[in-house]
């Protein structure tokens, strides 16, 4: 196992275009209209903020149109999309870009990666992070993990790795991929809910994320974390330095030379229940500052934050410098 220090947060460039600004955008009062595309505006209300703003169901009155990177067809849509020469595009990318790579050049942008305009995070509002671990002797001794994995054409190795894994220890597979276990799949059931009531019973979860993209961390981690389940991550390599509330909170598949040493420590912690609990006294302590922004990004408004930051009220605290290049000539705009 290789030894590694407290990280600091990466030091993060962010090249960023300017733009034409939107119309009286310096006014206070000054309402941003915004289409969300392909979703229908229509059901949509603006959350309250600091900077007004409003939906419309109407792609030609908005100021800014937002694009989603995993809608088939999204990107050939916008490329062909005659924009007015005042409009604004940004993209809305929470699933990896080795999945979804959006070939179009976009005004802004919101996505997972933590120095886009308007950076994203699976950290839910309504998790509760700090909620207490079921005690080290109710959990489950049948098994010494749970995964959840139902993509099984990974842009990594993570299958591979998982399977050796369970070559070693015992470990409870109840998504499609290497399944072993049964779930009640049934319409209606409750899947967050379901899950974390599995995962809980566990020492360990599973982590493993479907790529290795810079700052892609979704769900199955944070959801390990509220559980009192110690994360088992795989995945990108910014994870340390940027998603983890404490040293000691998850464990990270790459700072082992092989799988079965990173076995072996697993059962050395189940053996040892005093340093397994190492993992979960950060719920009774602060976090580090770094993760309190990532929490912070999740419970706010992604509009919300995108309009702030068109009315240059909001700064991205996870980019230590901005190097400004010259406006997009736009491909979109009728000539």
């Amino acid at each position: 196992m290789r030894l590694w220090n407290v990280s600091e947060p990466i030091v993060r460039l962010r090249i960023v275009r300017d733009h034409p600004p939107i119309a009286d955008v310096g006014d206070p009062g000054r309402e941003i209209v915004i289409h969300r595309y392909p979703s229908s505006s229509t059901n949509l209300s603006a959350v309250p903020c600091s900077a007004p703003y409003r939906y419309t169901n109407d792609i030609n009155e908005a100021d800014v149109v937002i694009w989603s990177n995993t809608v088939p067809g999204i990107i050939a849509k916008y490329k062909f999309y005659p924009s007015k020469a005042d409009q604004l595009h940004a993209l809305f990318a929470l699933e990896s870009f080795a999945n979804y790579r959006p070939n179009a050049a976009f005004d802004y942008y919101m996505t997972y990666e933590l120095d886009s305009d308007v950076p994203l995070a699976y950290a839910y509002d309504f998790m509760d992070l700090k909620a207490p671990a079921i005690p080290f002797a109710e959990k489950r001794s049948d098994a010494l993990a749970a995964a959840f994995i139902t993509n099984c054409d990974a842009k990594n190795n993570r299958l591979q790795v998982l399977k050796e894994l369970m070559r070693y220890i015992p470990i409870h597979s109840y998504g499609k991929c290497l399944n072993n276990m049964p779930l009640d799949r049934s319409k209606g059931i409750d899947r967050w809910a379901q899950k974390a009531s599995i995962i809980r019973q566990y020492k360990f979860s599973i982590a493993f994320e479907n790529s290795n993209s810079q700052d892609y961390v979704t769900e199955k981690y944070f959801q390990a974390l509220e559980a009192g389940s110690v994360p088992i991550f795989l995945g990108t390599d910014t994870f340390r330095s940027s998603f983890m509330p404490h040293p000691y909170s998850a464990i990270v598949v790459e700072e082992f030379d092989s799988i079965r040493q990173l076995a072996d420590y697993l059962v050395w912690l189940d053996e040892h229940p005093s340093e397994y609990e190492k993992y979960l006294e950060w719920k009774e302590l602060d976090y580090t500052p770094y993760f309190g922004s990532l929490l912070d990004i999740g419970r706010s408004d992604a509009v919300c934050r995108l309009v702030r930051f068109l009315k240059n009220n909001y700064t991205n605290t996870f980019v230590r410098e901005y190097v400004h290049i010259p406006p997009l000539l736009s491909v979109n705009a009728e000539q």
